[in-house]
């Protein structure tokens, strides 16, 4: 899931110059992939912190991880460690039954469909009623299966809106 997710921001940002790690830490939290991202207009860079969450339920998303996404970006701003408006927190989600190895051509298939909406409500029951109130500009959410098309406005804020990721915030 991670080399899907890294291999389409290459692919479907070709202009953009990405930098991918996969053992980053700060205060404790370890983004599963942490992507440096130089515009090619300006010679500024901002981060993206990615983190695939496969669950059950998605209140395990929000305490497990979410939560302590918002602990670190306290301690990031008290400290004045990072720039925290150089940093997105991303969210790929997908529930523990969907086969991460199929690929998009399969996703039109009756019982594939099926599952890909009931992902997709449970991501935004993730977005509506666990993450209403977290900052807009700092977070992003996707459901995984959605990976071949993330340049696309597919991703939601806390509020609920659908975004493009490297939009301005």
């Amino acid at each position: 899931m991670k080399f899907d997710i890294a291999l389409a921001f290459l692919r479907l940002y070709p202009n953009y110059k990405f930098s991918f790690r996969y053992d980053s830490s700060f205060y404790g939290v370890r983004p599963d992939i942490l992507i440096r991202i130089e515009s090619p207009n300006t010679r500024l860079s901002w981060y993206l912190l990615v983190e695939i969450e496969r669950k059950k339920t998605v209140d395990r998303v929000f305490h497990e991880k979410i939560k302590r996404y918002e602990e670190m970006f306290q301690e990031i701003a008290c400290k004045k460690s990072h720039n925290i408006g150089h940093f997105t927190a991303l969210f790929v989600y997908t529930d523990i039954w969907f086969d991460v190895f199929l690929r998009p051509q399969q996703y039109k298939e009756p019982n594939i469909i099926n599952h890909i909406n009931f992902v997709n409500g449970l991501l935004k029951n993730l977005v509506q009623h666990y993450c209403k109130n977290l900052p807009n500009e700092r977070y992003r959410f996707m459901s995984f299966h959605d990976f071949y098309r993330l340049s696309d406005p597919i991703w939601l804020t806390p509020k609920g809106n659908r975004v493009y990721v490297l939009s301005p915030k």
